[in-house]
């Protein structure tokens, strides 16, 4: 029994080591900005480690279930890449400089009577005791939305990976 554990270590390591270096080779073709097919992978590590077709297509099976790596087609082939962002990820990115943006634009060109008025929910202008504040910025109060679209993004990325 102890040996076919020792094996099956053996078999794991190896693997490791093969999905490594089918995961560098994926990066670094990608940063040259060229694609990479299974015959590339296939004649590098091929090469280099003791593995059949049928074991290449398991270990590149386990690394796109494990989204180490994605896979797409061009012109009837299929390609590898690196992992793509989530669309949750990207839409994420895009509402927080929006937010962060108008809440800056709204600070520099908004006159400092109009930010005290938001401020301080339109009493500054009413209230008998004059409040002189020099400057209060609009930026800590993007905070808010910003929290609550990370949290929603969080949900939503959750609900993404599990249908994925």
């Amino acid at each position: 029994m102890a040996r076919f554990k020792l094996i099956k270590a053996e078999s794991d390591t190896l693997n490791d080591v093969i999905k490594h270096k089918i995961i560098s080779l994926i990066d670094s073709n990608y940063l040259k900005g060229e694609y990479t097919r299974r015959r590339d992978i296939a004649k590098s590590v091929m090469s280099e480690c003791d593995i059949s077709q049928g074991g290449l297509s398991n270990i590149l099976d386990d690394l796109i279930d494990q989204k180490k790596i994605s896979t797409f087609y061009y012109d009837k082939a299929r390609y590898y890449g690196p992992p793509k962002m989530l669309l949750s990820i990207k839409i994420a990115i895009a509402i927080t400089t929006i937010i962060i943006g108008v809440y800056v634009i709204f600070d520099v060109f908004l006159p400092k009577e109009i930010i005290k008025n938001i401020i301080y929910l339109g009493s500054a202008s009413n209230s008998e005791i004059p409040l002189n504040i020099i400057h209060l910025p609009l930026i800590p109060f993007a905070i808010l939305p910003i929290i609550i679209t990370i949290s929603i993004t969080f949900i939503w990325f959750l609900q993404e990976r599990k249908t994925i």
